[in-house]
This record gives structure tokens, C-alpha cells and sequence, in this order.
């Protein structure tokens, strides 16, 4: 199944990783609910879990461009304790640190 393009999670997966997943953050569900109206373009839960456990064992993250800072969070949550996270829609001369960790 790696190597076959055509499958895509269905609702059973995406209800399996549902089941299987932390309680979504208020903040983040605060988020999708105020981007919604306005259209801001943000990830989907199951692509902000992705990024949750790619980030989970990560130090240093840097994040370019960012609406609402839906994924930033997504990342700074499950980013380990002392870890920085540097976030900014500018090239990365005018980003700063987003006090993660």
C-alpha cells in the first residue's frame, strides 16, 4: 500500500486517529471556529496532528508564513519542554521567537 497512489485515508481512518488522539487544545479549537467566517486558510485537525508528532521530539522549529497561527500552535504544543520555535511571514531576518516550549 506505500507505493499505491490511489488510496486515501477514509472515514474510518481519519475516526480511528480521531479515537486514538489527545482532546484538541480550546485555543485551537477557538482557532477553526474564528477562521472559518472569514475563510483563513488553515489546516485541517488531521494534518495538525501530523504536525504535532513531527514536532514532538524537535528543539528548534521554524515556521515560514502563518495566518492565524493555527499549525504554529499545533507544533508548539507537543514540542518538548525548553524547545524554540521561530515563526514570522517575513524572510527570516525579521522572525522572532514565539516563546514555545
Amino acid at each position: 500500500m506505500k507505493h499505491e497512489k490511489s488510496w486515501y485515508p477514509g472515514s474510518a481512518d481519519h475516526d480511528y486517529i480521531a479515537s486514538i488522539a489527545a482532546p484538541v487544545h480550546p485555543i485551537l479549537a477557538a482557532i477553526e471556529v474564528a477562521a472559518e467566517p472569514e475563510r483563513i486558510p488553515i489546516l485541517d485537525r488531521d494534518a495538525g496532528r501530523i504536525l504535532a508528532i513531527l514536532a514532538s521530539e524537535r528543539k528548534r522549529i521554524i515556521e515560514v508564513g502563518t495566518a492565524y497561527g493555527y499549525s504554529t500552535l499545533w507544533m508548539a504544543l507537543a514540542q518538548p519542554a525548553g524547545g524554540h520555535l521561530w515563526g514570522g511571514r517575513r524572510p527570516p531576518t525579521s522572525f522572532r521567537p514565539l516563546g514555545a516550549g
